[in-house]
């Protein structure tokens, strides 16, 4: 009345049988000549239909928040396992094979040149090249499924090694701007890293 606007009012109705319904009152007040209130004009409508879709919305959205949150967690725990395995099974394998390849080469100089020997020789050596190899591309995959800075760290140190690779990628400069540990958003509450990238 003081503002002399258009009102909404939204509120539950109790039936006398106990069964609550909501509705929604919009409405204003025409004044007389001197200023005063004269009646109040407005329209009530039943919207309890409206509010449980509502209520149900925001529960399926809640819902679908939560599954999103589970299978991202499940995701990154299956990287991690994955990754692991890459490092401990296939990385230790590959250095066993290079430690063997190793030892063969080192008896084949102890016996000196033999015929045949050398081309063994050479064949070992490359052998044992491919296994360095290997052993990088499994250090390099096991490390981009789940970096172990990420972990180890935190997540302002694996973005700057990020960026230093991404460099070192791209030959782009990189900078990667962080917030200071004080102004980093309550805990629950996401915070965000920017980082520009431009031709060196």
């Amino acid at each position: 009345m003081a503002t002399r606007e258009m009102f909404t009012w939204e509120f539950r109705v109790v039936w006398h049988d106990g069964e609550v319904r909501w509705v929604v009152v919009t409405g204003e007040y025409p004044f007389d000549t001197v200023g005063r209130p004269a009646r109040m004009l407005g329209i009530v409508r039943e919207i309890t239909a409206r509010r449980h879709a509502e209520e149900e919305l925001r529960r399926s959205r809640e819902q679908l928040r939560a599954l999103t949150a589970r299978l991202q967690s499940a995701r990154e725990e299956e990287a991690r396992r994955i990754a692991r395995e890459l490092h401990d099974g296939l990385g230790q394998m590959l250095t066993g094979l290079k430690m063997d390849l190793r030892w063969l080469e080192r008896d084949l100089e102890a016996e000196g040149p033999t015929a045949g020997g050398n081309s063994l020789l050479e064949r070992i050596v490359a052998a044992s090249g491919l296994a360095d190899d290997m052993v990088r591309m499994v250090q390099r995959i096991s490390a981009d499924m789940r970096p172990d800075l990420l972990d180890q760290l935190g997540l302002a140190m694996a973005l700057r090694h990020e960026s230093r690779q991404f460099e070192e990628r791209t030959g782009m400069s990189c900078r990667l701007f962080l917030p200071r540990r004080s102004s980093i958003s309550p805990p629950g509450r996401p915070w965000c890293a920017i980082a520009s990238a431009r031709k060196r």
